[in-house]
């Protein structure tokens, strides 16, 4: 090996390091699952089966999604780039999906009415469109009340 092709190695192995270190996943990419290891149990598979795929990043973790549109958040840790397997039907201790837009709110149960990205309609508690944060309104809620009288319960929030 010449000296040349010796620096055309070494070049090549930097790129690849660096491209490995790089922790963003792009929307879309496919990614399977690092499974958490079960103490005093036998190691056989470390991924997932399936694969799923990046709806969006948020800080060092991305939320994830399958085919029949649930969602789950993890660590850039726990994901692995692989197009190995077929689209997972569901995830596992998931939310239902990603909130598109409210519709409407109801203000004795503190209920929202909302349309999922699948198109399913749902009514879920105020509660859970905070859970990020729960002492502040979310961004859709901040839409959805902007031209609205807020009720008493929304103005604590604001």
């Amino acid at each position: 090996m010449t000296s040349k092709e010796e620096d055309e190695y070494i070049k090549q192995k930097r790129m690849l390091t660096d491209e490995r270190r790089s922790s963003s996943l792009l929307p879309g990419t496919k990614v399977r699952i690092i499974l958490e290891h079960k103490p005093h149990e036998k190691v056989r598979n470390q991924l997932s089966d399936d694969y799923y795929i990046v709806d969006s990043s948020q800080g060092n973790g991305y939320l994830i999604k399958a085919a029949d549109h649930s969602v789950a958040f993890y660590p850039r840790f726990r994901l692995v780039e692989s197009e190995n397997g077929r689209l997972a039907k569901t995830v596992d201790e998931a939310k239902r999906g990603i909130v598109n837009k409210i519709v409407s709110y109801d203000e004795d149960k503190d209920e929202y009415t909302v349309v999922y990205e699948g198109g399913v309609d749902d009514k879920i508690p105020s509660r859970n469109l905070r859970e990020s944060n729960p002492t502040h309104l979310s961004e859709l809620e901040k839409d959805y009340w902007k031209d609205k009288n807020k009720p008493k319960l929304i103005k604590k929030f604001l």
